[in-house]
C-alpha cells in the first residue's frame, strides 16, 4: 500500500491529471480523506504553491486537514462532504441573501489571491442553523483581474437565475480538487491586478453590507484647518514640527562629535611595561586606552621570569593615538638541558649535538698540540679537546658551552704587507717583523724620495706570504751623491708564537681514546724592538683576548700620546688568540686601541698616563 507523508495510506486514485493527483487515503486512526497531491517540478509553479497555501490557510475552511510544503512534498488534505454544491444551493434557495453575502466574501478572498470561483470547490455546510459556504477543494490558478471578475460574475448569475421554481435542484458537481493547473491561463497577476482585485473586492464588501458606511448626521458639521484661529494654526504647526526639529538638532549634534573624534583622537603616552607580568602589562595598557597585541616568535631569555615583557613597540614615552597598537614580546624561555659529551668531536657535530639540548656554542679556543704530546696524531686534530660546562653538569643560565679545539702547532699561515713607501728603514722593519716576516737584504736607488725610505719592497703590498717568510726592501738614495752606508742584512728566522704554559682545565674523555689535559689559551706575542726607546719615553704592554673567529683577522694596536697617532702591531691573527704586545714606547698621557679588520673594538680601548 502507497503511502504519501508517512501518514497517509492511499486505498485508491480518485482522479490524476498533468501536475495534480487527487487520492483518496485513510489515516492512522482509520478515517478517509482526500488528498490532492502536485507535481512541482520548476520555480515558478512552487511560487504558484505558495500562493496556493497561502490562500487555504486564509480561506480557514472546516473541510481542510492540512497543507504541506516541503522539499519534493506538495499536497492539501480535506475531509470527504456529502452537502451540495454552492450553485445547487442557490438554485434551490435563490432568496437566501445571506448565503449569497457570505459567497461574495469568499469571492473576494480568492480574487486577493488571484483565484476565482471556478478554480475552487465550493458546498453548502446545513450543520448550523444557517448554511455556510466552505471550499471543499482549489486548484492551483493565476488568473488576471478581468478573468476573476468574469468568471465570479458567471458564477453568481448562473446561480442567482437558477431554473423555474420546482425545477429539480444541479446535482452534477465539479471533480474533486477542481481542473488541473495546466488547464489554467499561466498569466501572473502584476501589480495594478492586485490593486484592482483589492478596490474590486472592498467595492463588493461595500455593496454586501461588510464593511459598514458610516454616514454624517444632518446637524454635524466637519470642522476644517481653515476654519481655526491663527493662533490655534500655529500652535498645532509647532506640535507637528517641533519633535521634527529636536530629532534634528540631536542628529546633527552626535554627528559632529562623531566626526571630531575621528579627524582629531585622543593622543596618548605609552607607559613602560617592559619587565611586568603579561597580565599586568595588558591592564596598564588598557587603562591607558591602548590596544595590545603580542608578538611572534615568543622572547626566549633565561635569565628573566616566564611571561615577563622583555620589549615593546612603540618604546615607553611615544605618543599614540587611543586603540593603537602596543606590540609586547613575552618571555617564555626554552630551559637547556644537560651538557652532553662533546669530546673527540668536530665543531660541526659538536654544534649539532648541543642544538639537540637547546644549547649554542659559545666561545670557541683554539689550542696547539704540542709534539711532546701524545694527542698529536693528526686523528685527533681539529676536534673538541675540552668543555665548559663540562657534561652532565647543571645547564648554563647563558645557554651556551665553550669549546677548545686542539689545532696543529706547525700548521702554515699567511699575512700580508702594507705598502711601506715612503717609511724609513727603521719603521719599514718594524712592520715587517710584526707581520712575522724577516728583512733578508736591502736594495738602493737614486730618487727624489728622502734618503733612508722606502721606495720598494718585495713582496708587494697586500699579497698574500706565509708567515716566517722573507722580505727585501729599496732605499732612497740622494741623485748625483754616494750611496750611504746600509745597514746589514740580519738573518731573520720565522717569528712564532710563544708556547704558553700549560694549565690544568676540566678534561673531557671521548669514548674512543683518551685525551691530555687542556693547555690554556695560546698568546701571540709580537717581538721584541731590537732598538733602545728614546731619551723620555715609557715601555709599555698591551694585552687583550680576541674575539672568537672563523679565520685569521688583521689585527693592528694603535698607540696615541704626545707624539701623535702610531700603529704599534700589525698582523694577521687567528681568533680567540691571547694578543700581548710587550714593550710599546709611549710619551706622555695617552691611550691604546686595538682594531679588527679597520673595525675598533672600543670595549679594548686601555688610557694610560705619564710616569
Amino acid at each position: 500500500m502507497m503511502m504519501l507523508d508517512g501518514k497517509y495510506s492511499v486505498t485508491r486514485e480518485l482522479s490524476g491529471g498533468e501536475g495534480l493527483t487527487n487520492y483518496e487515503a485513510t489515516l492512522p486512526t482509520g478515517e478517509v480523506t482526500r488528498v490532492d497531491w502536485f507535481s512541482v517540478r520548476d520555480p515558478k509553479t512552487r511560487s504558484l504553491f505558495h500562493q496556493y497555501r497561502t490562500a487555504l490557510k486564509v480561506l480557514g475552511s472546516p473541510l481542510m486537514i492540512d497543507a504541506v510544503i516541503r522539499p519534493g512534498v506538495y499536497y492539501s488534505a480535506w475531509w470527504p462532504s456529502d452537502a451540495p454544491s454552492a450553485e445547487a444551493y442557490l438554485v434551490d434557495h435563490p432568496r437566501d441573501l445571506n448565503f449569497r453575502q457570505r459567497l461574495e466574501e469568499l469571492a473576494s478572498t480568492l480574487a486577493a489571491y488571484g483565484f476565482a470561483l471556478r478554480d475552487a470547490t465550493i458546498v453548502a455546510l446545513t450543520n448550523s442553523a444557517a448554511p455556510e459556504p466552505a471550499v471543499a477543494g482549489l486548484t492551483m490558478a493565476s488568473r488576471s483581474v478581468g478573468e476573476i471578475n468574469s468568471l465570479n460574475d458567471e458564477f453568481l448569475g448562473k446561480a442567482s437565475r437558477g431554473g423555474k421554481r420546482g425545477r429539480p435542484a444541479r446535482t452534477t458537481r465539479r471533480p474533486v480538487g477542481g481542473i488541473p493547473a495546466s488547464q489554467a491561463p499561466q498569466r501572473a497577476p502584476g501589480a495594478a491586478a492586485n490593486a484592482a482585485v483589492r478596490a474590486t473586492t472592498v467595492d463588493t464588501a461595500v455593496r454586501s453590507g461588510t464593511i459598514p458606511v458610516v454616514k454624517p448626521r444632518s446637524g454635524d458639521a466637519t470642522p476644517r484647518l481653515g476654519a481655526t484661529r491663527p493662533g490655534v494654526r500655529a500652535l498645532l504647526f509647532t506640535a507637528r514640527v517641533f519633535p521634527g526639529i529636536v530629532m534634528l538638532a540631536f542628529a546633527m549634534l552626535f554627528g559632529m562629535q562623531t566626526v571630531s573624534a575621528y579627524l582629531e583622537p585622543t593622543l596618548v603616552r605609552v607607559p613602560d611595561v617592559r619587565g611586568a607580568k603579561r597580565a599586568d602589562a595588558v591592564n596598564v595598557l588598557r587603562k591607558t586606552q591602548l590596544s595590545v597585541r603580542a608578538s611572534k616568535p615568543d622572547g626566549n631569555d633565561l635569565s628573566k621570569a616566564q611571561d615577563t615583557v622583555l620589549s615593546q613597540d612603540p618604546p615607553p614615552g611615544q605618543w599614540l593615538h587611543e586603540s593603537r597598537f602596543v606590540t609586547l614580546t613575552i618571555n617564555h624561555p626554552t630551559f637547556p638541558k644537560v651538557p652532553p659529551l662533546l669530546g673527540g668531536l668536530v665543531l660541526d657535530d659538536a654544534m649539532k649535538a648541543l642544538a639537540s639540548s637547546n644549547l649554542k656554542v659559545g666561545r670557541v679556543l683554539y689550542a696547539p698540540a704540542m709534539p711532546d704530546q701524545p694527542d698529536t696524531d693528526l686523528a685527533r686534530l681539529d676536534r673538541v679537546m675540552g668543555q665548559f660546562p663540562p657534561a652532565g653538569a647543571a645547564a648554563p643560565t647563558s645557554g651556551t658551552v665553550d669549546l677548545l679545539i686542539a689545532v696543529n702547532p706547525t700548521r702554515s699561515r699567511t699575512t700580508f704587507l702594507p705598502d711601506l713607501t715612503g717609511l724609513d728603514w727603521k719603521t719599514a722593519k718594524g712592520l715587517v717583523e710584526l707581520a712575522g716576516l724577516g728583512v733578508t737584504g736591502y736594495g738602493q736607488r737614486q730618487s727624489s724620495s728622502p734618503p733612508g725610505t722606502v721606495i720598494g719592497q718585495d713582496p708587494a703590498p697586500n699579497t698574500p706570504v706565509t708567515v716566517g717568510g722573507t722580505t727585501r726592501l729599496t732605499l732612497a738614495v740622494a741623485q748625483d751623491a754616494p750611496a750611504p752606508s746600509l745597514p746589514s742584512a740580519p738573518t731573520q728566522t720565522p717569528v712564532r708564537p710563544t708556547r704558553p704554559e700549560p694549565v690544568q682545565l676540566a678534561p673531557v674523555t671521548p669514548a674512543t681514546a683518551p685525551v691530555a689535559p687542556i693547555t690554556a689559551t695560546p698568546q701571540v706575542t709580537a717581538p721584541a724592538t731590537p732598538e733602545p726607546p728614546a731619551a723620555g719615553a715609557a715601555l709599555r704592554d698591551f694585552t687583550y683576548m680576541l674575539p672568537i673567529s672563523t679565520g685569521p683577522r688583521v689585527v693592528e694596536v694603535r698607540v696615541v700620546d704626545a707624539h701623535g697617532e702610531r700603529v704599534a702591531y700589525s698582523r694577521s691573527t687567528p681568533g680567540g688568540m691571547n694578543l700581548v704586545v710587550a714593550n710599546i714606547a709611549t710619551w706622555g698621557n695617552g691611550d691604546f686601541s686595538l682594531f679588527v679588520d679597520g673595525l675598533e673594538i672600543v670595549e679594548a680601548r686601555t688610557p694610560f698616563t705619564a710616569l
